[in-house]
């Protein structure tokens, strides 16, 4: 139970979000907030230091600020109201005008254009329409590359010349260098990075110390946790990445253990790019135009990985995916359910993976899950139906250095058993 810091009254759970549940930092009931009564003065948290933005406020917005938090009652709803989503602030971040919104707003509103400081001059602060913060995918650019180009990466002295036109379009924004390495210097301060050992266990292919590291059960925080060195790479994109020196089967099995663990397929990195398409950009056949997808590729596939990039070059099918044959059709390689089979309806319901898409004959061939089958059928057999932790297929494990792939005679048996852990206290 939680009790509004103004009133004393319980306040009502399905008022706020889950995150602005679980902070921990004093609220105020919704009719507390209309009728402006403040939080105790003892709990009353300033804007100032609840708020994770970077640029001082300039030209009197710092002055006018704080005559929003400290006047009688006129302003009260905006000290924490979110204009974007209307509700109490939720981690706010504050522009230079001086207007703060929750950080997740923010982030929803900068949209794809958030990769490329290009862009930056479309997105005006919502209320006042004065510059707004670049976004923390261009801080993390800058901070990537820039470590890059220090350290004499040959590979990224291309980026150089990206650092410096994003440089000019915020200097041309109004920022100085100084305020722009001090926003920098500021995200990456308030990140929870991904500790680097992880990396160096990846490459010798050592999976314990990162599994060490996740907890039992995983902290599930932590699966959305990022790099600072490598442009906001989640564990998921390490995993699927790094040059690991192990067997192929492990790494998948690994990628397998973390999405039934809940870590989200379709994370992505500071460029807009999701582990399965960096997995695709890192599996090039330098001798043939097309590219293909491996084991590792296609378990992230029927994971239900996205075929869509979100960054620089973001289209209906990025120019990476346009590139793989499979995945040219609705349904290739793709985890999907059989349906309408009317020669076999002892097959409707069974879960499959399509293989391959015949065009000519408009026909998928496809395997199925549990009786490993192969055969074909029209797209009106199949409807997608992705690995999701509570319907994962088969379950993998870890245990005395070995992975074991747990199998199943039916779907509803491995969902059963996935519920067994839950009851059992052990989280999948």
């Amino acid at each position: 139970m939680k009790i509004c810091g103004a009133c004393g009254l319980e306040l009502a759970r399905e008022s706020f979000s889950k995150k602005q549940w679980q902070l921990n930092q004093k609220r105020r009931c919704k009719e507390c907030v209309g009728n402006g009564v403040p939080i105790s003065e003892a709990a009353t948290p300033t804007l100032s230091n609840a708020a994770t933005g970077g640029a001082q406020a300039e030209d009197g917005a710092g002055d006018s600020n704080a005559d929003m938090v400290t006047g009688d009652n006129t302003d009260q709803d905006e000290e924490e109201i979110c204009g974007i989503c209307l509700e109490v602030y939720d981690d706010p971040k504050r522009l230079p005008c001086g207007h703060s919104f929750c950080s997740s707003c923010l982030d929803g509103w900068h949209g794809p254009l958030k990769y490329g400081a290009a862009h930056l001059g479309k997105r005006t602060c919502p209320i006042c329409r004065q510059r707004t913060l670049p976004s923390n995918e261009i801080l993390s650019q800058l901070h990537t590359f820039n470590r890059c180009v220090e350290d004499g990466d040959e590979s990224m002295e291309s980026m150089k010349k990206k650092i410096d036109e994003d440089l000019k379009i915020l200097v041309d924004m109004g920022y100085s260098v100084e305020e722009i390495n001090d926003m920098v210097d500021e995200y990456i301060q308030s990140q929870e990075w991904l500790p680097t050992f992880l990396f160096d266990a990846f490459e010798r292919g050592e999976f314990q110390p990162v599994l060490d590291w996740l907890g039992s059960p995983i902290d599930k925080r932590k699966l959305t946790s990022k790099s600072a060195e490598m442009a906001q790479f989640t564990l998921l994109h390490a995993t699927v990445v790094t040059d690991l020196a192990t067997r192929h089967s492990e790494r998948k099995d690994f990628t397998a253990l973390l999405l039934q663990s809940g870590a989200t397929v379709d994370a992505y990195d500071a460029m807009g790019y999701t582990p399965f398409h960096q997995r695709l950009i890192n599996t090039t056949d330098e001798e043939h135009d097309n590219m293909h997808m491996d084991k590792v590729a296609k378990l992230l596939y029927e994971w239900g990985a996205s075929a869509k990039e979100q960054g620089l070059r973001g289209t209906a099918l990025g120019p990476v995916a346009r590139n793989v044959p499979l995945i040219q059709s609705e349904y290739g390689g793709r985890r999907c359910e059989l349906v309408n089979l009317n020669q076999r309806k002892d097959l409707i319901g069974q879960t499959c993976v399509v293989e391959k898409f015949i065009a000519r004959k408009n026909r998928y061939k496809v395997t199925t899950e549990h009786t490993h089958e192969t055969f074909l059928v029209g797209p009106d057999n199949l409807k997608r139906r992705d690995r999701t932790p509570e319907d994962p297929g088969y379950y993998v494990t870890f245990e005395g250095g070995e992975f074991e792939r747990h199998t199943f005679a039916s779907n509803e048996e491995c969902q059963e058993f996935v519920r067994s852990l839950e009851s059992d206290g052990i989280e999948p």
